[in-house]
C-alpha cells in the first residue's frame, strides 16, 4: 500500500538501482522528491523505504551505526544488494542512567544508579567509593545530601497575589504601591528561578505558578535557593554529580543544555529504549540530500518507525538507549541541585511526614499567613523553620517578617533585613548538612558489628547496604571473606558470587532489580 502522492512503484525485482539504493520510480513528491511508492514501502529517488526495509542511497536515512547513512547503507528489504542492518542499540550504563536522572531532577533515583554503577564497574568503582563521605546528621556514610522545602500556607482561597517581600519588584507594599528594591536586588538568584519558583526558568521564561515558592515567600525563598546552590557548587552536598552542568526544567517541562549535549529529552541525543525516539522539537521534518521535499514531514510520517516521538528516528548520538517512563520527565519541583519543593498544600506536620518518607536530610518550612485589609492591600507574614524530617521541634527559626514593615524599613534606607534573618537558618543548615571524612576511630571490629546490623535492618534499601559493605571493604575495614559472607547473607550465595566475580554486564543485570 502506498504512502505518498506518487504512483505505486514496480513489483520487486524491477527497476533496481545500484546496491543500497531503492528502486527509482517516477512519482509525485515522494521521500526524496521524485520517489513514488513501491510494495511495502516508499521509493525515495536515490534512497527510500522498501518492502519491510529502509534503503538509504545518497545520504539516506539510517547508517550501520544507527546514524545518518552514506551511500549504499540501509536496512535490508526484499531486494538484493542491501546492507547489513545496524546492531541493536547499546544499553545505557548505570552511570549514564544516573547522570540522566540527575540532570532531570530525580536525585534520589540518580544516587541509586550510582550505587549500582560502583558495584558493577571494575574501572570506576574506586573513584566513586572515594566520593562517599560521612554524614554527621545521619551518622552514616552517604554519597550526598538532599534538602526539601515546603510552605504551610494560610490565605483566602481566591486571593489574586500573595504579595511577598520582593526586593526585585518592590511589590511588598501592602496596598499595591511600589517600594524600593534592595541595593543590587535578588534578581537571578538560583539557577533558573525566574518569576516562578518550582521548576521555573531554564530554557526560557516560565509561565506563572500561583503557588510556587517565590510567589508565596519572595526574597526568603530566593535566598534559600541561592544558598543551597552555593553549597552544591562547593561540593558540600556531595561530588558525585559535581561536573554535570545541570539545568532546571522550565514550565514546559523541557530541561536546558546539560554537559555539552545532554539537553531537552535524552542525554546526548540517545535513542529511546523502544526504538529510535527523540525527534520532538526538530521542527518541520528532516532535511539533507535525499531527505527533503514534500512527503517528509507531512501527514502519514508521524507514526511509529518514522515519527516525531517514540519509535521515530533520532537525530543525536545513535545506537544508544535511554531511560523511559517517569525518570525521563523533568522534575519541575527541583529548584536547584540539592533542593526540592514539596509544595504549599499541606500543614507543618504533613510536610514533615513527606520529607521523612522521601528520605530528605533536612527540610525548611515557611509558615505564611496572607490577609487582605480593608483598603484591599495584601499583608504577608512569613517565617522560616529548619527541621529534621519527621521531627516537630525546629532546630532553627527566623522571626516573622511582615511585608509592609520590611518595605517601610527599606524606604528609610535599611538593607539586608531578610538576609540577616535567614542567616540563622543557613548557619544551622550548614552545620548539620556538612559531609566530612570518614571517622578515624572506625576499626575493623566496629565495622564487623556494623555489617551484621546493616544486614539485619530490613527497612534499609539493598543497594544502600551493598554499597556500604563495599565501601568498608575498599577502606580495608572489612575483609574479602567478610564481604562475601555479608553479601551472601543479604542477597543469597549465588547472587553474591556473581556480584563479586561476575562480568560487569552480569553484575549490572543483577543490580537492575534493585534500581528504580
Amino acid at each position: 500500500m502506498g504512502m505518498s502522492g506518487g504512483p505505486q512503484g514496480p513489483p520487486p525485482g524491477t527497476n533496481m538501482g545500484p546496491p543500497g539504493l531503492g528502486p527509482v520510480t517516477p512519482g509525485q513528491a515522494g521521500m526524496g522528491g521524485a520517489g513514488g511508492m513501491s510494495a511495502g514501502g516508499m521509493n525515495a529517488g536515490a534512497g527510500g523505504m522498501n518492502s519491510g526495509g529502509l534503503n538509504s542511497g545518497n545520504s539516506g536515512l539510517v547508517s550501520e551505526d544507527g546514524g545518518m547513512g552514506n551511500q549504499g547503507s540501509g536496512f535490508p528489504g526484499q531486494f538484493p544488494g542491501q546492507a547489513t542492518p545496524p546492531p541493536p542499540p547499546r544499553k545505557l550504563t548505570m552511570r549514564e542512567r544516573a547522570e540522566s536522572a540527575f540532570s532531570k531532577g530525580h536525585e534520589k533515583e540518580a544516587v541509586a544508579y550510582i550505587y549500582a554503577h560502583l558495584l558493577a564497574s571494575e574501572s570506576e568503582s574506586s573513584d566513586y567509593l572515594d566520593r562517599i563521605r560521612w554524614s554527621k546528621l545521619k551518622k552514616q556514610p552517604q554519597m550526598g545530601c538532599r534538602i526539601a522545602v515546603g510552605v504551610a500556607l494560610k490565605a483566602p482561597p481566591r486571593i489574586a497575589s500573595y504579595n511577598p517581600i520582593d526586593s526585585d519588584s518592590g511589590a511588598a507594599s501592602g496596598g499595591g504601591g511600589d517600594g524600593p528594591g534592595m541595593e543590587g536586588g535578588l534578581a537571578g538568584m538560583g539557577r533558573g528561578m525566574g518569576s516562578g519558583g518550582a521548576g521555573s526558568g531554564g530554557g526560557g521564561a516560565a509561565a506563572p505558578n500561583a503557588k510556587s515558592l517565590t510567589a508565596i515567600t519572595g526574597d526568603m525563598g530566593k535566598l534559600l535557593v541561592k544558598h543551597v546552590q552555593e553549597l552544591f557548587d562547593s561540593g558540600a552536598l556531595g561530588t558525585a554529580f559535581a561536573n554535570l552542568d545541570t539545568a532546571i526544567p522550565d514550565a514546559t517541562g523541557n530541561a536546558g543544555g546539560f554537559n555539552g549535549g545532554f539537553g531537552g529529552g535524552a542525554p546526548g541525543g540517545m535513542s529511546d529504549e523502544g526504538g529510535l525516539a527523540g525527534m520532538a522539537g526538530m521542527g518541520g521534518g528532516m532535511s539533507g540530500p535525499g531527505m527533503s521535499g514534500p512527503g517528509m514531514s507531512g501527514p502519514g510520517m508521524s507514526g511509529p518507525g518514522m515519527g516525531m516521538g517514540p519509535g521515530g528516528m533520532q537525530g543525536g548520538r545513535p545506537g544508544v538507549q535511554t531511560i523511559t517512563g517517569k525518570l525521563a520527565i523533568p522534575n519541575r519541583n527541583r529548584l536547584t541541585p540539592g533542593l526540592t519543593y514539596l509544595g504549599a498544600e499541606g500543614t507543618v506536620e504533613s510536610i514533615l511526614d513527606k520529607s521523612l518518607s522521601e528520605g530528605y536530610d533536612l527540610v525548611v518550612i515557611y509558615e505564611v499567613t496572607v490577609e487582605q485589609n480593608r483598603r484591599g492591600g495584601i499583608m504577608n507574614d512569613c517565617r522560616a523553620r529548619l527541621h529534621l524530617p519527621g521531627e516537630k521541634k525546629p532546630i532553627a527559626t527566623t522571626e516573622s517578617f511582615n511585608n509592609v514593615d520590611v518595605m517601610r524599613k527599606m524606604q528609610k534606607g535599611e538593607s539586608g533585613i531578610v538576609e540577616k534573618g535567614m542567616q540563622r537558618i543557613f548557619n544551622k543548615l550548614d552545620e548539620e548538612i556538612s559531609l566530612s571524612d570518614l571517622p578515624a576511630a572506625l576499626t575493623a571490629p566496629l565495622i564487623e558489628k556494623r555489617a551484621a546490623s546493616l544486614i539485619a535492618n530490613k527497612s534499609r534499601g539493598t543497594l544502600d547496604t551493598l554499597t556500604e559493605l563495599k565501601l568498608w571493604n575498599h577502606k580495608k575495614l572489612l575483609s574479602d571473606e567478610g564481604l562475601e559472607k555479608s553479601f551472601a547473607a543479604l542477597v543469597g550465595a549465588d547472587l553474591a558470587t556473581q556480584l563479586l566475580s561476575g562480568t560487569e554486564e552480569e553484575r549490572a543485570e543483577i543490580l537492575k532489580k534493585y534500581t528504580p
